[in-house]
């Protein structure tokens, strides 16, 4: 997909996962991604995974076919997106999903496995994980978004994130204040 290209029900491409990092931190100076957004709600301390910096390594692209293999599902590597009709929320997007069996539009995340203090969390994402894809989910308008944890270069757990409303108002009531003053802020 190319830049600009609308690729998702509210989002267009504004940078491809390929382009080098300086492009990329460049790029991001144009809106606030989910980084910037979760600085100002001081996420809770301890797991943290950065989807705006971390980008595909070869391993990884052996991982996401592995994956989508797995799930009979068609992958496509995308980049940083803006929001169409907020075109300062950016979210980076590592891989597009086409024929998930949940239906409707979604993406996949690879990220190394973290720590859970107990077993019994091991079902439910990290908030600060949460945080970050539910900012992807209302950049993007993605119906849903999966992450898969990997473990020494394996596959090792599946989630799925749905949009959760309260979180996703709370993230962009918050975004839409600091861009305000971002904007009002004489250079």
């Amino acid at each position: 997909m190319s830049p600009g290209a609308e690729t998702m029900p509210c989002a267009r491409l504004l940078l491809s996962s390929v382009a080098p990092p300086w492009q990329h931190a460049v790029a991001r100076r144009q809106g606030l991604t989910a980084n910037d957004v979760l600085t100002f709600l001081d996420p809770a301390p301890g797991v943290d995974v950065d989807f705006d910096t971390a980008r595909s390594t070869h391993g990884e692209v052996a991982l996401a076919y592995a994956w989508a293999q797995a799930r009979d599902v068609t992958i496509a590597r995308l980049g940083l997106i803006a929001n169409l009709s907020r075109p300062w929320m950016l979210a980076t997007v590592g891989w597009h999903v086409t024929g998930c069996s949940l239906g409707g539009q979604c993406s996949v995340e690879f990220v190394p496995s973290w720590t859970h203090s107990s077993d019994r969390h091991r079902d439910v994402l990290p908030e600060p994980v949460n945080r970050r894809l539910q900012w992807q989910l209302a950049t993007s308008g993605l119906d849903h978004a999966h992450v898969a944890t990997t473990a020494h270069g394996q596959l090792a757990e599946n989630y799925v994130a749905f949009p959760d409303e309260p979180v996703i108002e709370l993230l962009v009531t918050t975004a839409t204040a600091v861009w305000q003053c971002r904007e009002r802020r004489p250079d």
